[in-house]
């Protein structure tokens, strides 16, 4: 049974890929976190050097998923040597411990290592944070891409799932004034996200794994055909089998929204009155985001990776208990 070493595995993003992995059956998960410890996650301060090192090499994993990060974005400005530690100095621990065991590593960046003026995004393409959060994911980067050869980095934009508390999300944070008709809330009507699901991110995490498992066996198979012909043993083998699975991939959600037309949307899937939602024009206050960083996704999807829920769907299901207990 492959090992899988699953970081941040108490957060918004680590609970659904650590359950996506355990439920298949397929999978020796440890899941690690540093608060919020349940069950069999273990407590792991990534901050910590010393104790990151030795959670890796003891558990000797094949695969590590590093969800964890300092992913608000005004939170990173206010606190920046604290998030840096995090998004950068661990990632690049790990990574290190990585080529040590001889793990595949899955970085979870962000759709905010780009400016928001070009879009659709490719994978290979130009870099240009405009905020601390964005710099210190695109650093993150470059850290696996320093300490690995073989690694994947998987950009995600802004994400939404099942809760532990209402803010848990940006997305879902929105729904007490939601619920309040008696007071107008604005919401902004200029950025445009790709709001997307924490359980269909998880779902794309273990097809991306199973997919590096099947090159691996095919590149071995390859490898002992000593005719140099593929043998009708291999025809299991996807006709987009490529030895070379490594580098950086995008996911998204494909439905394009603002933060008022999110509004607008969950206020709907729960019969709430809209009249005193309205949309702002200007972009959101504080840290600057990018207008729209919306990812270019073909070569996931070209991989026969990849799942989508609708919007309304999903949120209606995540803001279910909220909504009913009056939030």
């Amino acid at each position: 049974m492959r090992k899988v070493f699953v970081t941040g595995a108490s957060g918004l993003l680590g609970r659904p890929v650590v359950r996506e992995l355990q439920q298949s059956g397929s999978w020796d998960v440890l899941p690690v976190a540093f608060s919020r410890i349940k069950g069999d996650t273990r407590r792991v301060n990534l901050w910590n050097e010393a104790e990151t090192r030795q959670a890796i090499s003891q558990f000797k994993p094949d695969f590590i998923i590093h969800c964890a990060a300092e992913r608000r974005p005004d939170h990173v400005e206010e606190a920046f040597e604290k998030a840096e530690k995090l998004n950068v100095d661990a990632t690049r621990i790990i990574a290190e411990e990585a080529g040590k065991v001889g793990a595949w590593m899955i970085y979870i960046s962000s759709d905010y290592i780009f400016d928001g003026t070009l879009p659709p995004y490719k994978e290979d393409a130009a870099a240009n944070p405009l905020n601390a959060y964005g710099k210190t994911k695109l650093e993150g980067e470059k850290a696996v891409q320093q300490s690995l050869s073989d690694y994947a980095i998987l950009r995600l934009p802004i994400l939404y799932g099942e809760l532990e508390y209402l803010e848990e999300s940006a997305i879902t944070g929105m729904a007490s004034q939601l619920v309040d008709s008696e007071h107008r809330c604005f919401f902004s009507d200029y950025e445009k996200r790709f709001p997307t699901l924490t359980d269909d991110v998880a779902v794309v995490l273990r097809q991306l794994i199973e997919k590096k498992i099947e090159l691996q066996i095919c590149g071995a198979a390859v490898q002992q055909c000593s005719s140099g012909v593929l043998f009708t043993s291999l025809a299991r083998c996807s006709q987009d089998w490529d030895p070379k699975l490594t580098g950086v991939f995008h996911w998204s959600a494909s439905e394009r929204m603002t933060r008022y037309t999110m509004a607008v949307e969950i206020a709907q899937a729960f019969n709430l009155p809209v009249y005193h939602i309205e949309p702002n024009p200007a972009p959101v206050l504080g840290t600057p985001r990018p207008y729209n960083a919306m990812l270019d996704c073909s070569r996931l999807e070209s991989l026969g990776i990849g799942r989508r829920t609708l919007f309304r769907t999903a949120i209606k299901k995540c803001l279910s208990p909220y909504i009913e207990a009056g939030v």
